[in-house]
């Protein structure tokens, strides 16, 4: 059997504790407790991150020179 319990952070955590324990009296249960982050924190971080990685992919026009020959140009990059 799973169950997932929310706590706020006004919530009284002796109260929540007795709850736990009698919703799995006589069973052996394993614990995981994560911090529930705020969504606008979440979303905040995520935009940040989105900005970061499309300036690190942006591609920058390059103009070749009438008369210019890619071929040399692409010796220069491999050098």
């Amino acid at each position: 059997m799973e169950a997932t319990f929310v706590l706020d952070a006004q919530e009284d955590r002796l109260q929540f504790a007795e709850r736990l324990t009698s919703f799995f009296a006589g069973k052996t249960i394993r614990v995981r407790v994560e911090e529930v982050a705020s969504e606008a924190v979440e979303q905040q971080s995520l935009l940040k991150r989105m900005e970061a990685l499309r300036l690190l992919t942006e591609q920058v026009p390059v103009t070749l020179q009438p008369g210019m020959d890619i071929n040399d140009l692409i010796d220069e990059v491999n050098e």
